[in-house]
């Protein structure tokens, strides 16, 4: 894949494994699942260090679990990192469209790398900030029923010609099944992929 559609910010990391987030951690498990199984997205280093740093010191995992969950995703998603020019852009973003500076630093890492979607609850949703969407994944669009990780899945969809390989497919399924049953994007796509006969 030459273009990431969609990056992932801390909070949807964390919403994932916290067991008191209620629906937001289904939510974000479908967000995760869909963007891992469709070769989507991209975890900044940011972002997963702020995983870390949070799930432990809220007491939301063990260090060992937290640490095995880090190196998980990045099996299945490539990390990005800040380069020099990174923080030049943060800083500008900081000083001209007032937004916290490391949420500017999650952006322009995500602008950088030619990332087109920002999944957060930090940003303006629906915002457009030098060719980057943010996107809140836990919003009803446009007052219908219909979640953001749906929505999201159509533009994805709609957006991308996404082909899957079977050694990523296989090594999701394997992590996804040391704790949960597969979701229902996830047993959509096992019935294609039986249905094409792999």
């Amino acid at each position: 894949m030459s273009e990431f559609l969609l990056t992932l910010d801390t909070n949807i990391l964390l919403y994932s494994v916290d067991k008191d987030a209620g629906v937001k951690q289904y939510q974000a498990l479908e967000v995760i699942e869909r963007a891992a199984i469709e070769q989507t997205g991209v975890l900044t280093l940011q972002a997963l260090s702020e995983f870390y740093f949070a799930a432990v010191r809220k007491g939301k995992m063990p260090a060992d679990d937290a640490r095995a969950q880090v190196e998980d995703w990045q099996i299945l998603f490539p990390t990005i990192v800040p380069s020099a020019q990174t923080l030049v852009n943060a800083l500008k973003v900081v000083h001209e469209h007032n937004i916290q500076f490391w949420d500017a630093m999650v952006w322009a890492v995500a602008k950088e790398n030619g990332v087109k979607t920002l999944l957060s609850e930090d940003f303006q949703h629906g915002r457009v900030l030098g060719g980057v969407r943010f996107v809140n994944p836990f919003l009803e669009v446009a007052g219908v029923a219909e979640p953001m990780t749906e929505y999201a899945a159509r533009v994805i969809h709609a957006e991308t010609d996404i082909v899957l390989e079977d050694e990523t497919f296989e090594r999701f399924v394997e992590l996804g099944g040391q704790t949960t049953s597969p979701s229902r994007p996830i047993r959509e796509a096992a019935k294609r992929l039986d249905d094409e006969g792999f």
